[in-house]
Parts: structure tokens; C-alpha cells; sequence
């Protein structure tokens, strides 16, 4: 895994680098469900325990209110 900050950056082993098919399914249950691989004030980007892909952005308040995210229901 690789952190950067800036113009630096920085190789870090990852604690057990054994593919998930070799754990048990105790061991996988344990494990995250997502592994980050990219944060910023508006995008989150992390790899999904099976190797997908899963992206968040940051919805600005005009959009929450034209999809109704702001309506409370009863």
C-alpha cells in the first residue's frame, strides 16, 4: 500500500498479504468490508472485500433537495 502526502510518498507492508480465498470464514467475517484507497473532501474511493470498485461523492444541497434527500417522512 502507498500513502502520499503532497509530493511525498510512502510504501507501507500491509499486515497479512494472504488472498482472501486462503482465510477461514471466521477470519473473513472479521474482516472490513471495504479497504479505502482514496479520501478527499469530496470523492471516497475503497475496493469492496470481493475486489469491486465503490465510489462516493459529496452531493451539494441543490441536488439533495431535487432527489429529496432532505424530505423527512412520517
Amino acid at each position: 500500500m502507498f500513502i502520499g502526502l503532497g509530493p511525498w510518498r510512502w510504501s507501507l507492508p500491509l499486515k497479512d498479504e494472504r488472498p482472501i480465498s486462503e482465510y477461514s470464514d471466521a477470519e473473513v467475517r472479521k474482516l472490513p468490508f471495504f479497504l479505502y484507497a482514496y479520501a478527499d473532501e469530496d470523492v471516497l474511493v475503497a475496493r469492496g472485500r470481493s475486489g469491486g470498485l465503490a465510489m462516493w461523492v459529496a452531493a451539494d444541497p441543490e441536488w439533495q433537495a431535487k432527489a429529496g434527500v432532505l424530505q423527512v417522512y412520517k
